[in-house]
């Protein structure tokens, strides 16, 4: 089985879906692009995939910020 890899910069659709699982977010598929908030209505298929995959690493991490 092959992985997919996956443009891993800040803001981009990957980090921000494991951004939401680490914060504990609803997994909502977006990124940022020049400081502006990119829906899923505006993204690729392929973009979406990069968010919930990153949100399902992060989850199946365990991995969450720890709240007071």
């Amino acid at each position: 089985m092959t992985k997919n890899t996956y443009d891993k910069t800040h803001g981009k659709p990957h980090d921000r879906g494991t951004a939401d699982a680490w914060y504990r977010r609803a997994c909502v598929p977006h990124y940022y692009e020049n400081s502006k908030r990119v829906h899923a209505s505006e993204m690729t298929p392929e973009q979406v995939e990069a968010y919930v995959a990153g949100f399902d690493e992060g989850m199946e991490l365990g991995m969450h910020k720890e709240y007071d």
